[in-house]
C-alpha cells in the first residue's frame, strides 16, 4: 500500500475514487495553489510518451468553485507529430515543469455543478481530452 501524501483536505468520495484508480496520487500546496498530482497515468497508443503525471489545480472553495484544464509531466506529444491545440503553456509544479492542455467546460454542455461534479468527473472529462485528442 503506498503511503499517500497530502497537505489539503479532501472528501472521503474523492479519496476513495483517487484510490479507486490505482496510481499513485498527493496533494501538495504550492503557494497560494493546492495542486493534486496523479503519477504514472497511461496515455493510450498514438502518444509519443507511455504515461505521464497528471495535475489538477483544486481551488480552496472546491467543490463549490469547479475544476478547469489539466496539466502533464512530461509534456505530451502525438506519435504522428500533429500540434496538440491549446497546449503550449507551462506551468510549475513541484519543481517540474508541466504542460496546460487548456480545455474548459462548456456552459450549455458540461458546466461544473458542485452537486454533481467531483475530481472524478473532472478525472473523466481529462480521460475524454486524451483521447478524443487523437481522433482530431
Amino acid at each position: 500500500m503506498v503511503e499517500v501524501k497530502t497537505e489539503f483536505e479532501l472528501s472521503e468520495e474523492d479519496i476513495s475514487f483517487l484510490d479507486s484508480l490505482n496510481l499513485e496520487w498527493e496533494g501538495i500546496i504550492e503557494g497560494n495553489n493546492q495542486w493534486l498530482l496523479m503519477h504514472n497515468y497511461k496515455l493510450p497508443e498514438g502518444y509519443a510518451q507511455e504515461e505521464v503525471t497528471v495535475a489538477f489545480l483544486i481551488p480552496k472553495k472546491y467543490p463549490d468553485a469547479g475544476l478547469d484544464m489539466a496539466y502533464y509531466c512530461p509534456p505530451i506529444s502525438r506519435s504522428d507529430g500533429r500540434a496538440i491545440p491549446a497546449s503550449t503553456t507551462y506551468q510549475n509544479i513541484g519543481g517540474k515543469k508541466f504542460q496546460r492542455w487548456s480545455r474548459h467546460r462548456q456552459p450549455n454542455l458540461n458546466q461544473w455543478n458542485p452537486e454533481f461534479d467531483s475530481i472524478m468527473t473532472h478525472f473523466e472529462l481529462m480521460d475524454s481530452w486524451i483521447k478524443n485528442e487523437l481522433k482530431r
